[in-house]
């Protein structure tokens, strides 16, 4: 709700946004100070720490730089913690780190903690003849079984392999990180060649046409929009888009788009898309053609922008006539599955200037 109240006092100044950021985050910092909080980005100290570095960036928060040094040391032993368990995941792994050191890039300590994730990613990685690509973490823990090793004195775990090829909790989260370490000129070199070689095996298991990627390389993974932030060909088109503007790559740039233009036939009912939310709902579908739009002016974009948009609006007036969905709680207030994502959306839709609260879900290259 901070980012809601902070960029919606931004286009229409109102003391009374103002005053209710300052609860908001007074509220922040107090359970940051007095309770036990996790340490991911999606809920814990990683997001309320991103979110504190991109408000002290925005004027709107005085911090101490030690208490953002305080929070580095937290994350970053976080970030080895979940490198050891080879969790790449956005919302809990070591790219949720990733999103806030960038953000939070300003120091010699920050620099060293993304060359430290950098590294994790190397160590973990799997490679072979066809590129580089890394496992998914939340499968292998579903799927781990114990299997007696005669050399260990404990059973061995053992996992079953595949990748995750959603935005959320997988592989284009980490190739969009490895291009922000690029355009921030953190070990640039290393940070080329793991992202070319993982770029290289991600498009070799591209399909021929839509979907040109399933939710993971087994398939097995069922999720339900077909559109979506989280999973899908819209959200990795953008990311590879993003990616060639960073290391001009025109060739990948045109591949991209195309596969954009192919998700903009498809409507709602085909879509599956049935709540207004960002993560696989109408207003992140909305947000991700209206950034595409920007990135290229091409006016199919922006028609599909617009056609999302109108399915947003039914949803809500559905929800505010009560008959959304019977097994969804009225105006839930988060950023990803919540209202205040959709109000960051329909902000950034009037808005004569790129906001930069979408930083967070990997979408802007700020």
């Amino acid at each position: 709700m901070a980012l809601f109240y902070h960029y919606l006092n931004t286009i229409t100044p109102n003391s009374k946004y103002e005053n209710k950021l300052e609860e908001i985050i007074n509220s922040i910092l107090f359970d940051l100070k007095d309770k036990e909080i996790e340490l991911s980005l999606s809920k814990g100290i990683t997001g309320i720490a991103w979110l504190l570095c991109h408000f002290k960036k925005k004027n709107v928060l005085k911090i101490s730089t030690s208490n953002l040094t305080h929070l580095d040391k937290l994350i970053a032993n976080a970030s080895k913690i979940e490198a050891a368990k080879k969790n790449i995941d956005l919302f809990s792994g070591i790219i949720g780190s990733s999103v806030y050191f960038t953000e939070r890039f300003s120091s010699l300590n920050t620099k060293k903690n993304i060359q430290d994730v950098l590294n994790f990613l190397i160590y973990i990685k799997k490679e072979d003849k066809k590129g580089t690509r890394w496992l998914d973490y939340n499968l292998m823990v579903r799927s781990q079984s114990p299997k007696i090793n005669e050399h260990l004195l404990l059973p061995e775990l053992i996992y079953k392999e595949d990748c995750n090829l959603g935005l959320a909790h997988g592989i284009p989260a980490v190739l969009q990180v490895l291009s922000l370490f690029i355009k921030n000129d953190i070990n640039n070199d290393k940070a080329f060649i793991l992202l070319k070689n993982s770029l290289k095996w991600f498009l070799s298991i591209q399909n021929k046409k839509h979907p040109f990627f399933n939710n993971t390389l087994s398939g097995l993974k069922k999720v339900n929009a077909k559109l979506g932030w989280c999973y899908n060909d819209l959200s990795i088109s953008l990311i590879l888009i993003n990616i060639a503007i960073i290391i001009n790559d025109e060739k990948l740039k045109l591949n991209a788009i195309k596969m954009a233009e192919s998700t903009t036939k498809i409507n709602i009912n085909e879509a599956l898309v049935d709540d207004p939310f960002f993560c696989h709902g109408a207003s992140g579908i909305a947000h991700i053609y209206n950034h595409i739009y920007q990135l290229t002016k091409q006016t199919v974009f922006f028609d599909a922008a617009i056609y999302w948009y109108d399915q947003l609006f039914i949803m809500l007036n559905d929800l505010n006539n009560n008959n959304f969905s019977k097994t969804k709680s009225l105006y839930p207030e988060g950023l990803l599955s919540g209202i205040s994502g959709v109000g960051l959306v329909l902000i950034s839709s009037i808005s004569n200037q790129q906001l930069s609260w979408d930083k967070c879900f990997l979408i802007n290259n700020e």
